[in-house]
């Protein structure tokens, strides 16, 4: 009984501490999100970022985030950087390691902790841990994720007057890796890869342009739509971090590529998307007649099994028997699904520009498979993604003599020194044609 009574009490107390966590985080996220003005898509990956530290720190014993301390969170940078064999899962890191990632008394560095995981593979932690079990994360990842508890730490101080275990930390440093990009050559063949005869064809030629043309996100792109979009004035207008809304010029090739899309793939596809919404009206109503027959089976047998047991009450059993009614079909106003298929209250469809094979908007994942698929088709590399076409279009506007500013601005970079990795690009671009070039190269 004794035994029974401990386990409960233990179970309430890890909900409470999930709870607790789970409280603190979506504050902050609400915080990040509402006045600090963070995408949906950074708040996501924060959200899951301090989701995995949550659990973490709850499988390490922690009881809130007031008792988080310094080590808690050298500990969880190790296992996030370290993803051991299993064979290997006893070994200990050595002395010396440990001994270089003390915080009391001198300042705490991300390299102490990158230098404490090399040095074993496994921390002095629950061996179960999500982190422990999760594979090997890049350095990006590991820098975003250590990133984000920081933020957090930092808010709680602020907000709470919690201590800041991270307060003597630095950021991690990663090292500057200059991007992939395509060659002029290589993009025209990815351009003309589409097969202009369909209208999955079309659509993919004035995505890949539009890319190309634009320098956008996939998450810019995806989000744009109709009115966004000036063919005439040769204008694009998106929303990309942080809410943040850029003009960006659209060539004359782009438009032409947009115009036809318009003009015959998305009336295509927003017709395939009114068909499927039918459909599903149509089974809805199915299902909806086949429940309600169901239903005054049911009720009918159980009616019988009364009249058997009480033949006087046959004449009250007529009253309680329901007939299921016909569906009624509204005439007139179009709903609101029709009106975002297309229909004759909302002549340009849905609200996305760019369509899936439904009719519905295109997600990220989606255009990272029709890049991907085209790029197979045109033979280039196997890293070519929707982001490969915004490192061309910087990289070829600062070949062809583009000011810096000019395209920070098209790019919507909020820092120039984000942008100015591609001058190195064009730097190495520039000794390359020296070496084969000069004859004492």
């Amino acid at each position: 009984m004794a035994s029974t009574d401990n386990s409960s009490t233990q179970a309430a107390r890890r909900e409470k501490t999930r709870l607790a966590f789970e409280r603190d985080i979506e504050e902050f996220i609400d915080h990040m999100r509402v006045e600090r003005g963070f995408s949906r898509n950074t708040s996501e990956a924060y959200a899951r970022d301090l989701a995995q530290y949550a659990n973490w720190l709850q499988s390490a014993g922690v009881a809130s985030a007031r008792a988080i301390e310094p080590s808690h969170v050298l500990r969880f940078a190790h296992e996030l950087r370290s993803s051991p064999p299993r064979k290997q899962a006893g070994r200990k890191p050595s002395a010396k390691a440990k001994s270089s990632v003390k915080v009391t008394g001198a300042k705490t560095s991300e390299s102490a902790v990158h230098e404490y995981s090399c040095a074993g593979t496994k921390a002095d932690s629950p061996a179960d841990s999500e982190v422990a079990r999760a594979p090997l994360y890049s350095p990006a990842s590991v820098a975003r994720k250590l990133a984000a508890v920081r933020s957090w730490h930092r808010f709680l101080a602020r907000e709470r007057d919690y201590l800041d275990p991270t307060a003597r930390m630095d950021a991690a440093k990663l090292p500057r890796r200059l991007p992939h990009v395509l060659g002029e050559e290589q993009i025209q063949a990815l351009l003309d890869s589409p097969d202009a005869a369909t209208p999955s064809g079309v659509r993919d030629r004035a995505l890949l342009e539009m890319l190309y043309a634009s320098g956008l996100r996939a998450s810019e792109l995806c989000a744009l739509r109709a009115s966004d979009v000036d063919l005439k004035a040769g204008l694009v207008r998106c929303r990309g971090k942080g809410e943040k809304t850029r003009i960006v010029p659209l060539g004359e090739a782009a438009r032409r590529a947009v115009q036809d899309y318009l003009s015959f793939s998305r009336p295509k596809l927003l017709e395939r998307h009114k068909a499927e919404i039918k459909t599903s009206r149509v089974q809805a109503l199915a299902e909806r007649a086949a429940l309600e027959v169901q239903a005054a089976a049911e009720q009918a047998r159980s009616s019988e099994a009364q009249v058997h047991a009480s033949p006087g009450a046959f004449e009250a059993v007529a009253d309680v028997i329901p007939v299921p009614a016909a569906p009624r079909r509204r005439v007139g106003r179009p709903s609101k699904n029709e009106t975002a298929a297309g229909g004759a209250a909302s002549p340009m469809g849905p609200k996305p520009l760019f369509l899936g094979e439904r009719g519905s908007g295109l997600s990220r994942l989606s255009l990272g498979v029709i890049v991907r698929h085209h790029a197979r088709r045109a033979d280039l590399p196997s890293w070519v993604s929707p982001h490969s076409l915004r490192h061309a279009f910087a990289t070829h506007l600062l070949q062809n003599g583009a000011d810096l500013r000019a395209i920070q601005e098209m790019l919507g970079h909020a820092d120039i020194a984000t942008t100015q990795i591609y001058t190195h690009v064009e730097t190495r671009h520039l000794r390359q044609s020296y070496a084969r070039a000069h004859p004492r190269a």
